[in-house]
């Protein structure tokens, strides 16, 4: 069990390794001038496809699963969708209209600390902890360390107060349809992951017509390369992301743990690959502090009475 632990463990570092790429990839894909909802609708309903392809193997019984999954478990897969890809990425776009970005960065890297919450909240087995709150609080202390050496600029107003709310409300929307996935262990976490993104992808490009002008949009080289490249990294992390959910060994809190680790190497992907990014010393504290955290969170606790909060 415990080695089995380990290897799920080891999969959803990957996964977040995968996420933290998409840190410099969405502003190399943005600075070119690209619509924020057409830009991620579409990544989204191409990964889902990249995913739907990858299951049925253009096998006839594959298909016939796929088909079947998706007409018994069309309201749940729709949801999904909803939550995950179209609400939760909705609200992240809009939110980067009304605040800096790296304050941005500080209240993303918080998504852990409202996933507990969530799950603490909505489930019996997944409580919090005293625990599990100082290594949550740890972990937020060393992101907000990363995100001030970034630099933060402007005041924080109504507006920054509104995109704040938008930020967290998107954190929170993500954290419930962890939730609702690990109740629904029946599914198939790759029909589910495919269907979702491939429906929430359709609405945020839905959205983009409505309210941007995607077609106006030039279409570079670089812009195909950073495309397929999140396509892929959409693909494999929620994929990895979903199957998780679904084993009983694992929690959604626990699970969530390890988004601290985006916020953390994203920075250092982009100093590597974006032009005008610089690096801060002040991010290798923060880095350090968030280590502390996640060995304190996994440290043997068997000795120590452990009481819900």
């Amino acid at each position: 069990m415990k080695s089995k632990k380990f290897l799920y463990i080891l999969i959803a570092i990957f996964a977040c390794v995968l996420w933290s790429t998409a840190f410099p990839a969405v502003k190399i894909g943005l600075s070119e001038g690209h619509n924020r909802y057409f830009f991620a609708g579409t990544r989204f309903f191409f990964s889902g496809f990249l995913v739907m392809l990858f299951f049925i193997r253009f096998s006839w019984s594959r298909i016939k699963f796929y088909l079947s999954e998706v007409r018994k478990n069309f309201l749940f897969f729709a949801f999904i969708g909803v939550l995950q890809t179209f609400v939760m990425y909705a609200l992240y776009y809009t939110a980067l209209d009304y605040i800096d970005a790296s304050i941005s960065s500080i209240i993303m890297g918080t998504s852990p600390l409202w996933a507990a919450f969530t799950a603490h909240l909505l489930t019996r087995d997944d409580k919090i902890t005293f625990h599990s709150v100082v290594a949550i609080l740890l972990a937020c202390s060393g992101i907000v360390v990363i995100g001030y050496g970034q630099g933060v600029k402007g005041s924080f107003g109504l507006i920054e107060i509104i995109g704040t709310f938008l930020f967290i409300t998107s954190m929170t929307v993500s954290a419930i349809s962890n939730v609702f996935t690990k109740k629904k262990p029946s599914v198939n976490s790759f029909v589910l992951n495919s269907f979702q993104l491939m429906f929430g992808g359709i609405l945020l490009v839905s959205l983009s017509f409505a309210v941007e002008s995607p077609l106006e949009s030039s279409f570079t080289l670089s812009y195909w390369i950073v495309f397929v490249w999140l396509s892929l990294v959409s693909a494999i992390s929620f994929s990895i992301w979903f199957y998780l959910l679904q084993k009983p060994e694992i929690k959604v809190s626990e699970l969530n743990f390890w988004k601290f680790l985006i916020p953390v190497l994203g920075p250092i992907l982009s100093w590597m690959l974006v032009d005008g990014d610089e690096y801060a010393t002040t991010t290798l504290v923060g880095m350090i502090i968030v280590a502390i955290a996640i060995i304190y969170y996994y440290r043997p606790i068997s000795h120590i009475k452990a009481k819900s909060l």
